[in-house]
């Protein structure tokens, strides 16, 4: 499966970033999996650059990934395992604070959650 960053801020599907106004992970507003870029819905204001075609990153999202842990180390695996404690830590908190959400929507949560184990489970292979 594609990911997508997001313009405005540099999440990505597998690394999602907090929407405090809607109290859960970020959704997409808009993504082009081509492209591999979109908007997420802690961005809305950088809709109008993605309808005006600008798809720039706002963030030196390269730059970001060279200062982080080799993607193939224990460290990196760990470091994912540990945000996908915390995509669902925040989830469960949210169900009991707002009660469920949408059948779509959960099963986004926990997929996001879920694609941050997969370097563990590579790693442990």
């Amino acid at each position: 499966m594609a990911t997508a960053t997001c313009i405005g801020c540099g999440c990505t599907d597998t690394r999602a970033c907090w929407d405090e106004t809607a109290d859960q992970p970020c959704h997409w507003l808009v993504v082009d999996y081509r492209a591999g870029l979109g908007v997420c819905s802690v961005c809305p204001d950088d809709l109008s650059r993605w309808e005006n075609g600008d798809r720039t990153i706002a963030v030196p999202v390269e730059q970001f990934m060279n200062e982080t842990v080799n993607e193939g180390s224990l460290e990196f695996a760990l470091e994912e395992a540990t945000e996908g404690i915390e995509i669902l830590d925040q989830l469960i908190a949210s169900i009991r604070q707002h009660g469920n959400y949408s059948k779509e929507a959960t099963l986004t949560f926990l997929g996001q959650a879920r694609q941050c184990f997969n370097a563990l489970q590579r790693h442990a292979e």
